[in-house]
């Protein structure tokens, strides 16, 4: 059974892949935006808690300055 799910997440994370289209930010916060998506994604399967994740954490270090991210 741990074979199984180490798979799936070897899967996952394989198909992780950011895209940044528009941005209103500077490169470093456009790179954590990108870490904190990246971690998200490989920690949650649904997207409203990946959302929120990214919310949650992108708001804590730009203290409450909130941005719009899609999945």
């Amino acid at each position: 059974m741990a074979d199984v799910k180490e798979n799936n997440e070897a899967e996952r994370t394989d198909k992780l892949e950011s895209q940044i289209k528009s941005a209103d930010m500077s490169e470093d916060m456009q790179q954590e935006a990108i870490e904190v998506a990246q971690e998200a994604m490989q920690k949650y399967t649904i997207e409203k808690e990946i959302a929120h994740h990214i919310k949650r954490t992108v708001c804590r270090s730009t203290r409450n300055t909130i941005y719009t991210f899609s999945l």
